[in-house]
C-alpha cells in the first residue's frame, strides 16, 4: 500500500519520474496505508446532498448568426501610404521541422515480472497502444450506488495491487508529456477498458487513481449514476459546479455520460494530501502519435489570391474534442504541433516578408476573416465550444471566439505583436499594438494604444468596429501571460 499520495511532479524530468515509481514500489504494503484507513472512516460519517450552482456563461447574449461584410471594389486598391516608424517583417523559419514524437518513444508500456494470475491487455490512447494488466481479482461495485458501496469500492481498490496501474500511467505521462487533461483522458481510457465501458465503474476508478496521483477530486452519486468532481482554479464556462470548502468542483464526464445532474450526494472532506487543483493550462504539448491531415485554405489580398496548405494532427483534434470552455488565454497560449506552426510560418513568409508590421497584420486579419466559413458553435455543435488554433483547421465552421484565438495566435507568433481580446455582449474581437501609428477605433490598455482588429467582420480593416458594437465599451481581456 502506498504510504502517501503521490502528486505528479510538474515539469519533472525522467529521473524524477523514475524516483516516483521507485517510491511507489518501496512503499507498497497490503492495506497498511493509514491515510486510506482515515479516509474510509471519514466517509462513514459525513455525506450530504448538495445542489449544483448555475453555470457561469462567457457570453450572456447569443452570438450573431449573420455577420456583416464590407463589399470591396473590383479594382485593386492603391498601395497604402507608408506608416511612420514602420518595421519590415521577416519570419524566421528553422531549417529542421521537429516531429511530434521523439524517436523510440511511442509511449507503449513495457511490462515485466507480472504477478501470477494476472494477464496483459491493451487499449488505444490516440493511436498509441497502451498495455495494462488485468488483475486476477475483478473489483466491482457491490450493489447500487450508495455511501456503503462506494466506500467498499475504495476499500477493495486500496487492498489490491493498484500500484501497477499507477506505474503504467506514470510511464505514459512521462513519454507523452501529458498535461492534466491528458492524465484525465488516460485514466478514463484505462477505466473504460478495465470495466468494459461501465460509466459508474470508470468514474470510481478515475476517482481512486486521480486521488492517488494527488488531485483534489471527489465522487458523488445521483439516481443510480456516479460522477467525478474536480476542483479547478480555472473558471469553466457553461458547466454547473458544486461549492465545497470554498472551492468549485466541476463535473468532468466520460464520453458516454453527457447529462449533468442538478444535485449529487457526496462526502465532506478530502483525502489526506490530495490537494492538487485540476490545471487546464495547455502550454505543455502532448507527444501524441502522428496522424496528419492538411487543410487547403485561400484568401485574397489586393487583387491577388493566396493559397495555403496547413497540416494538423488529427489525434490532437480528438484529444481536445471535449475540452472544457475556460479562460481565452488558455487557448491563445496553447502549444500547438511544431509542424503546424512551421507550416503557418512557411506559407505566410513569401506573403508578408518585407511588409510593414501594420500591413502584415492586415493581411493576417483578411486571412482569418475570409478563409473560414462562419457558423456559431450552437448551430455547429449544439453547444458552446472554444477552439484551439489547430481545431479551426479541422472543423468546417468557426465563430468569433475561434477566429479571435487564431488571429491572436498568428499575430503573436508571426509578428511578435501584443494582442488583447475585446469582449462584447455576444461577441469577441481583438485589438493589437504593434508600435506603429495606426488609425481607427482604439482603447488604451497598460499605457498602450490598442487598435481594433475584428477577425469576424468580413473585409474590415484594422481600426474598424463591427457596426452593432460601435457604441459598446468592451471588456479588455489579456490573452497572453507576461
Amino acid at each position: 500500500m502506498l504510504m502517501a499520495v503521490f502528486a505528479i511532479p510538474q515539469n519533472a524530468n525522467s529521473q524524477d519520474f523514475e524516483e516516483w515509481r521507485k517510491q511507489i514500489d518501496r512503499d507498497f504494503q497490503e492495506f497498511q496505508d493509514e491515510r486510506d484507513k482515515a479516509f474510509l472512516k471519514m466517509m462513514q460519517e459525513a455525506w450530504e446532498t448538495i445542489e449544483a450552482m448555475d453555470p457561469y456563461m462567457e457570453f450572456d447574449e447569443p452570438k450573431p448568426r449573420e455577420i456583416p461584410e464590407i463589399v470591396l471594389p473590383d479594382e485593386v486598391p492603391e498601395e497604402p501610404a507608408p506608416v511612420k516608424d514602420a518595421t519590415p517583417v521577416k519570419i524566421e523559419i528553422p531549417e529542421v521541422i521537429v516531429d511530434d514524437e521523439r524517436e523510440g518513444e511511442d509511449g507503449t508500456v513495457k511490462l515485466s515480472d507480472i504477478p501470477l494470475g494476472m494477464r496483459v491487455s491493451a487499449f488505444n490512447f490516440f493511436d498509441t497502444e497502451v498495455e495494462h494488466v488485468i488483475p486476477s481479482q475483478r473489483i466491482r461495485l457491490q450493489g447500487a450506488p450508495s455511501e456503503q458501496t462506494i466506500q467498499q469500492f475504495w476499500h477493495d481498490m486500496a487492498a489490491s495491487d493498484y500500484a501497477i496501474h499507477l506505474n503504467q500511467i506514470l510511464t505514459v505521462i512521462e513519454t507523452k508529456h501529458l498535461n492534466d487533461w491528458g492524465v484525465l483522458k488516460l485514466v478514463q481510457s484505462a477505466g473504460e477498458t478495465l470495466f468494459n465501458g461501465s460509466n459508474n465503474h470508470t468514474n470510481l476508478f478515475t476517482w481512486f487513481v486521480m486521488t492517488k496521483l494527488g488531485f483534489d477530486i471527489r465522487v458523488g452519486y445521483n439516481n443510480q449514476k456516479i460522477y467525478t468532481l474536480f476542483a479547478s482554479e480555472y473558471r469553466i464556462s457553461g458547466a454547473r459546479f458544486f461549492t465545497m470548502d470554498g472551492k468549485r468542483y466541476y463535473l468532468l464526464l466520460t464520453k458516454t455520460q453527457p447529462n449533468r445532474p442538478d444535485r449529487v450526494t457526496t462526502y465532506q472532506g478530502s483525502y489526506p494530501e490530495a490537494k492538487r487543483l485540476f490545471d487546464l493550462d495547455l502550454q505543455l504539448r502532448p507527444l501524441l502519435s502522428e496522424r496528419y491531415r492538411s487543410t487547403e485554405l485561400s484568401f485574397h489580398w489586393r487583387g491577388e489570391r493566396h493559397s495555403l496548405s496547413i497540416p494538423y494532427n488529427r489525434n490532437i483534434i480528438d484529444y481536445y474534442k471535449n475540452f472544457p470552455n475556460t479562460d481565452f488565454r488558455v487557448y491563445t497560449t496553447a502549444s500547438i504541433s511544431e509542424n503546424t506552426l512551421q507550416a503557418f510560418k512557411s506559407e505566410f513568409s513569401p506573403i508578408i516578408n518585407g511588409k510593414t508590421r501594420a500591413e502584415a497584420a492586415e493581411i493576417l486579419l483578411r486571412f482569418v476573416q475570409t478563409a473560414f466559413e462562419y457558423k456559431t458553435d450552437v448551430d455547429q455543435f449544439g453547444r458552446q465550444k472554444f477552439m484551439l488554433p489547430e481545431e479551426i483547421l479541422y472543423y468546417p465552421y468557426s465563430d468569433c471566439d475561434d477566429r479571435s484565438i487564431l488571429y491572436a495566435f498568428l499575430v503573436k507568433h508571426l509578428l511578435g505583436a501584443d494582442v488583447v481580446g475585446l469582449h462584447y455582449p455576444g461577441h469577441l474581437a481583438t485589438a493589437i499594438y504593434i508600435g506603429e501609428a495606426l488609425e481607427g477605433d482604439s482603447m488604451v490598455h497598460e499605457n498602450k494604444r490598442f487598435v481594433v482588429a475584428d477577425p469576424t467582420y468580413i473585409n474590415a480593416s484594422i481600426g474598424m468596429t463591427m457596426p452593432r458594437y460601435r457604441n459598446v465599451n468592451p471588456t479588455i481581456i489579456p490573452l497572453f501571460q507576461d
